[in-house]
């Protein structure tokens, strides 16, 4: 126990070291591209020198490497050359700044459908564990109720008690009531009906979509961990969903004013509300992970999710402050906080900026769905793969 102490605290000073050396003083490269062809197809590939992905992909294992190096291959190896052998290439672009456009515009969209049926299929797998999960949770086991007893049962041992429903029934109506302030604070006012309706709808959505999506991404870390929980997926069905919502909630009315001023504004609210869907999926991975593990070492469910709880609530304390921090002392990637920033030492942000670029899409009617309904196709017929691999490898 010694000796993985120590190696934890090398492993945790020596990341924290290249990290800060890389990502904070900008004395060592973060990363190496290399792209190759001038006309016809380019092929761009690039690498990250960060010790936390050299861990992440050690812990992902050699399944899920194989998958994310299969990604790589269609997408930069296959469809980036193969689009940028088929479009224009504009004069004095340069051939790793022609791949990345491409990739940027038109391959990500493609990832993002594959992404989204992939997410679907995943749910629909998950559906009876999760239902049957949740029907045993709540019929069959131990609680400990608002107060805790004075003797406790020995028939019911401290290490089988969770909270009581009667406890999380109310402090869900709390955050569900918080959830409504918090968007209806962040439309203009007057909050007439239109305002309060939709703040009301995005706070509903929130808590059963959350619900949904929180029970299958936590069941999924539970059984493989966390790396294998389809969070991307969540997020831009959860980003899909929302903006078709707010765009018919728009053309209804619901948001009085000129188009120019409501519809950026239903897309930063589309972003606002799909925040607080992916943080319920986030945190539902990070604590069925914890419980797990209490589980394996005898701990009481129930301490746990009071100390689960506290963390989320300092967390939520914690994080804005330091994003903010970084949000003006470097910017993110396309967001620049002050004017004659250097956009080199932009943090790069590209799921955020995914989904940021498909509420927009959608929600302004720009969005091209062509790219889309490809990578569902393409997502459609690898799961068609597994699936005939699985029924082959099961009949040997």
């Amino acid at each position: 126990q010694r000796e993985s102490a120590v190696s934890l605290v090398i492993g945790t000073v020596l990341s924290a070291v290249v990290a800060l050396a890389t990502g904070g003083f900008r004395l060592l490269a973060d990363g190496l591209t290399l792209a190759m062809g001038s006309t016809g197809p380019v092929f761009r590939l690039t690498s990250g020198f960060s010790l936390a992905l050299l861990g992440a992909g050690y812990l992902v294992g050699l399944a899920g490497g194989i998958a994310m190096l299969v990604g790589l291959v269609i997408a930069w190896g296959v469809l980036t050359p193969y689009l940028t052998a088929l479009l224009p290439h504009p004069a004095g672009v340069a051939p790793a700044a022609f791949a990345l456009d491409v990739w940027k515009h038109r391959v990500r969209f493609i990832g993002a459908g594959t992404i989204g049926i992939a997410a679907l299929w995943t749910l629909g797998t998950l559906a009876g564990p999760v239902a049957a999960g949740l029907r045993d949770a709540l019929r069959g086991g131990a609680t400990v109720p608002i107060l805790p007893p004075r003797h406790p049962e020995p028939a019911n041992p401290d290490a089988d008690r969770d909270l009581s429903p009667k406890l999380i029934g109310p402090l869900a109506l709390v955050l569900v009531a918080v959830l409504f302030a918090a968007f209806l604070a962040f439309l203009p006012a007057p909050y007439t009906a239109g305002p309060i309706g939709v703040a009301l709808l995005a706070a509903l959505f929130c808590a059963v979509f959350g619900f949904v999506i929180a029970a299958a991404c936590g069941y999924m870390a539970g059984i493989v961990g966390s790396s294998s929980s389809p969070i991307s997926g969540i997020a831009i069905l959860a980003v899909l969903s929302l903006s078709l919502l707010v765009s018919g909630l728009l053309d209804l009315g619901w948001l009085p004013g000129p188009a120019q001023v409501t519809r950026p504004l239903a897309v930063g609210l589309v972003i606002f509300v799909a925040t607080a869907v992916l943080a319920a999926a986030t945190i539902s991975n990070d604590n069925l992970q914890d419980l797990k593990t209490g589980q394996l070492v005898g701990a009481s469910p129930w301490k746990q999710q009071v100390a689960l709880m506290i963390g989320c609530v300092s967390g939520a304390v914690v994080i804005p402050p330091v994003l903010n921090l970084l949000y003006n002392a470097y910017g993110f990637a396309g967001a620049m906080p002050h004017p004659g920033m250097d956009p080199e030492h932009a943090l790069a942000a590209p799921q955020a900026t995914l989904m940021a670029s498909l509420a927009s899409g959608v929600v302004l009617g720009s969005q091209d769905w062509t790219p889309i309904v490809q990578g569902v196709g393409l997502g459609a017929l690898l799961i068609a793969v597994d699936l005939i691999l699985r029924r082959a490898g099961a009949r040997r």
